[in-house]
């Protein structure tokens, strides 16, 4: 289960604004795009942990290698 973490709502809007495509941007916007930043960094980190855990010799740590092996794994 995912569980809400306050995100940096303001900072995600000021980024959004800096885009001279892009006019205004409400606050529910901002909130569901920092939303939607977190569940996938958080799916990212966990599926990543999963393939450290699965090696032979498991690590302490997830490394750049690891998170570069997720596109091939289904």
């Amino acid at each position: 289960m995912y569980m809400l973490k306050r995100g940096p709502v303001a900072r995600v809007k000021k980024i959004i604004n800096a885009d001279e495509d892009i006019g205004t941007c409400s606050n529910n916007a901002a909130f569901m795009i920092t939303v939607a930043t977190e569940m996938f960094l958080q799916h990212l980190v966990e599926q990543s942990y999963n393939i450290v855990k699965s090696e032979r010799k498991p690590r302490r740590n997830v490394q750049y290698r690891d998170v570069g092996k997720l596109p091939d794994v289904p």
